[in-house]
């Protein structure tokens, strides 16, 4: 059966706690693949298990090491067409 956010990749912004944290979990349980941004790195990680221990691909970046024109080309490359699989990257810092 496939969930209803498969195919989309979905960008939470403070998402290693509180409600982005569980905004991000909630989008990978509907088969969403999560971009985590947050600052701390212990957290992000953290939440960045959680969501690949549900099944859902994932991966967290740290804004300050941010460069939107990298950041977006990474996407666009990693999840062309579909969410594919990105069980190899863990932090992204651009």
């Amino acid at each position: 059966m496939t969930k209803p956010l498969h195919g989309k990749v979905i960008l939470i912004t403070g998402g290693s706690a509180g409600i982005g944290k569980a905004t991000a979990l909630r989008f990978g349980k509907a088969g969403a693949s999560v971009v985590i941004a947050a600052r701390g790195s212990d957290r992000g990680e953290s939440t960045l298990q959680e969501i690949r221990a549900i099944g859902a691909d994932a991966i967290f970046v740290q804004p300050m090491y941010l460069r939107l024109g990298r950041f977006k080309h990474f996407l666009l490359g990693r999840w062309k067409g579909s969410a594919g699989s990105i069980a190899h990257s863990t932090t992204l810092q651009c």
